[in-house]
């Protein structure tokens, strides 16, 4: 099924950009707009869910960041010396774009410079999803995970940042301060 209207109005997406909108626009975009259906496979591809869905275009991503993080899994056990294959997952086809994507990934020299190339390879895999059908399910589910991805980054900015840093330590003093007090009868 063609979503015309809805794929035409959906904002420009950038991974590392403001938001246009946020999450729960997107979808109440798509409440408007797509069937029973889709839109459920939708909400489960932006709540992270997306393996639970059933339509084959979700599945086909499904299968794509199985491959992906087979291939870290696979990188991070030959850097510790162990063996991956408790940590495969099986999924259908293969791509050598995404092993290569993930080799050179996984040779940037510090954890945040890695992180960034793997959500920038999932951005190209998502955009994948549209292709063939710019206009079909695959265009909205693309924008759905790229939306996402792109909020994951936006919560990673410095004030966020800051923000979470503080509470985790103030969570760690309080519990380690609890720890400490004297309680009735005590030797104070």
């Amino acid at each position: 099924m063609a979503y015309y209207y809805l794929v035409a109005s959906l904002p420009t997406l950038t991974l590392d950009g403001d938001l246009p909108w946020a999450l729960d626009e997107f979808l109440g975009a798509c409440e408007n707009a797509l069937g029973p259906e889709d839109l459920e496979g939708i909400r489960l591809l932006v709540a992270g869910r997306e393996a639970e869905a059933a339509h084959p275009i979700i599945g086909r991503w499904v299968s794509r960041e199985a491959q992906l993080r087979n291939a870290v899994a696979r990188h991070r056990a030959a850097r510790l010396g162990v063996e991956a294959g408790p940590f495969q997952r099986e999924h259908s086809g293969f791509s050598v774009e995404i092993e290569r994507g993930v080799a050179e990934a996984m040779a940037q020299p510090d954890p945040l410079g890695r992180e960034r190339a793997l959500d920038s390879l999932r951005w190209g895999m998502a955009e994948d999803l549209a292709a063939g059908d710019p206009f079909g399910f695959g265009a909205v589910a693309s924008h759905g995970l790229r939306l996402r991805l792109a909020a994951r980054w936006q919560s990673m900015r410095e004030p966020e940042g800051r923000r979470v840093l503080f509470d985790l330590v103030d969570g760690r003093l309080e519990a380690m301060t609890s720890g400490l007090a004297w309680g009735a009868g005590g030797a104070g």
